[in-house]
């Protein structure tokens, strides 16, 4: 079986609990199909991975352990991350948190969206927002065609469209 599509669903975020590291669980899905649960305390520890017994089953067991290939497989595909402090490489534990604060991030943005008109300006490649208190969708495009013609306001674009605007300013 090869790998072509690694997605992260069924998130489930605590954030009462995240101390040191993200408190959450989710399942990891290989090309459309169940195949592990993540979790993670929150308390500055690794995160937990556990393949499922159902696609262990479909595995084909000449790749080798599963975690460890998705491991290479997202070294491979994703590569380093640099921060202040040095690079890492980024494998399933990585890329699970790294999906995970998109995942808060885009639901950061859609409740914003429901009370702001959240806007880019292009120029300067910044953020800025007005409340929609009293002010309709046509009003607002108007004022952006007269006062902002560069700038973009996200809540008119499809929402793949606006998060991708959105996660190159941020």
């Amino acid at each position: 079986m090869q790998i072509s599509k690694l997605e992260l669903k069924n998130i489930s975020y605590y954030k009462q609990g995240s101390e040191e590291t993200p408190c959450y669980n989710a399942t990891v899905y290989v090309n459309g199909k169940k195949a592990v649960e993540v979790s993670n305390e929150g308390r500055g520890g690794s995160d937990r991975q556990f393949a499922y017994p159902q696609f262990m089953e479909e595995w084909d067991s000449h790749m080798g352990n599963l975690l460890q290939t998705l491991d290479q497989y997202c070294i491979k595909t994703f590569g380093t991350k640099k921060y202040e402090w040095g690079e890492v490489e980024i494998d399933l534990e990585h890329w699970c948190q790294d999906r995970l604060y998109d995942h808060l991030e885009q639901k950061k943005l859609k409740t914003d969206m429901r009370t702001k008109f959240i806007c880019v300006d292009k120029v300067k490649n910044e953020l800025y927002a007005y409340k929609k208190r009293g002010v309709s969708d046509v009003q607002f495009q108007n004022h952006m065609k007269k006062n902002h013609s560069q700038d973009v306001c996200l809540n008119f674009l499809e929402f793949d469209l606006a998060w991708k605007l959105y996660d190159g300013v941020v």
